[in-house]
């Protein structure tokens, strides 16, 4: 199986994944045998992967599928790099209003 991807943005925005009728076919059986017995009360610290399928038309990308659980598992790797990113931006974002107002009070003066 291999799949391509297509990320759009305009009026309405989204991921299209686009493979033939035997892929699309194929993921679908999959993701329902994976499914079939599964628990939605695994104590999990990530949610437990059903099926992957590979990207050919983007290097160095993958697509998963994981099983939601009532735990509410979260990846954790994810949550402390948006942290991160949104700390920094906010000390970039305090620094320029700072230095902007140090320039407009020097023009004032």
């Amino acid at each position: 199986m291999a799949f391509r991807i297509h990320h759009y943005f305009a009026k309405e925005r989204g991921l299209m994944i686009i493979g033939t009728a035997s892929d699309l076919r194929q993921l679908g059986q999959r993701l329902v045998d994976e499914c079939r017995d599964a628990s939605e009360t695994e104590d999990i610290k990530w949610p437990r992967q059903v099926a992957d399928v590979a990207v050919s038309n983007v290097v160095g990308y993958s697509v998963s599928f994981h099983l939601e659980t009532h735990q509410r598992s979260e990846p954790k790797g994810n949550g402390l790099q948006s942290e991160v990113v949104k700390t920094v931006f906010f000390v970039l974002a305090l620094v320029g209003v700072i230095s902007l107002v140090f320039w407009g009070a020097r023009l004032v003066l």
